[in-house]
């Protein structure tokens, strides 16, 4: 039986096996930066691309935790080559406090960062860290990343 025109669709939100054309399969992907015993090592003040970014991907979100405090004065951005700071400021990342309960910060909390909606990547680009204030000598941060392969459905 048809449905009546003057009904507006609905749409079934679905989980598991993608159905139809508005279905997208959200992934979340876990890196850690710092001085030892992390994916990306950083021993100075540089730029460190810590993820490339497939063109057609939409990064809903960031949340970060410093597990190790870093060196007195270091400063931490995430962004990419568009916003060094796009994705989280240092002042939110606070690297020199670690968090020993399990706490993660969010670029929605407090003043919002330029991402903080997320963002489609319609080309291919690098995720960048930026360390600055201080050469590192200690630390380490957890990047936790929640993702959609823009390939999959419409986004």
């Amino acid at each position: 039986m048809a449905q009546p025109t003057n009904v507006p669709k609905v749409l079934n939100l679905s989980f598991g096996t993608n159905v139809g054309s508005k279905a997208t399969d959200e992934r979340n992907f876990r890196l850690t930066v710092g001085f030892s015993s992390a994916d990306i090592l950083v021993d100075s003040q540089a730029t460190y691309q810590i993820l490339a970014i497939p063109a057609q991907t939409f990064i809903c979100s960031i949340a970060v935790r410093v597990i190790v405090a870093f060196t007195t004065s270091v400063t931490i951005t995430l962004g990419d080559t568009n916003s060094a700071s796009g994705w989280m400021a240092s002042a939110k990342i606070a690297p020199q406090s670690a968090d020993a309960v399990g706490i993660y910060k969010h670029p929605l909390v407090g003043a919002q960062d330029t991402y903080a909606g997320g963002r489609k990547y319609l080309t291919a680009d690098n995720m960048v860290c930026v360390i600055g204030g201080a050469t590192v000598a200690a630390g380490l941060l957890e990047v936790q990343i929640q993702y959609v392969d823009g390939l999959s459905g419409n986004t």
